[in-house]
């Protein structure tokens, strides 16, 4: 695969998916987005993500369900975009 950073289209993106969740949330929507992870360190959500993360990629421990994955979205109607690497 050919890639080529570009930090200009890397903050398009972030733009991008900041301003959907901008959007959801003035319609009402409760919308998980990678700054939630940072702020929410008290409940351990990155630690959560890298366990996931670890599992699926690199074999350790027991891989995610659904029920797992509540431990981080329970309170959210929109979490991830599709492409999440979960």
């Amino acid at each position: 695969m050919f890639v080529i950073y570009d930090p200009l289209v890397n903050i398009i993106i972030l733009t991008t998916f900041l301003a959907l969740k901008v959007a959801l949330e003035k319609l009402g929507y409760r919308v998980y987005h990678g700054s939630v992870a940072v702020r929410r360190w008290d409940k351990k959500h990155l630690a959560l993500w890298d366990e996931a993360l670890k599992a699926k990629y690199l074999g350790e421990g027991k891989p995610w369900t659904g029920d797992d994955l509540d431990k981080i979205l329970q309170n959210y109607a929109v979490g991830p975009p599709s492409n999440t690497p979960i």
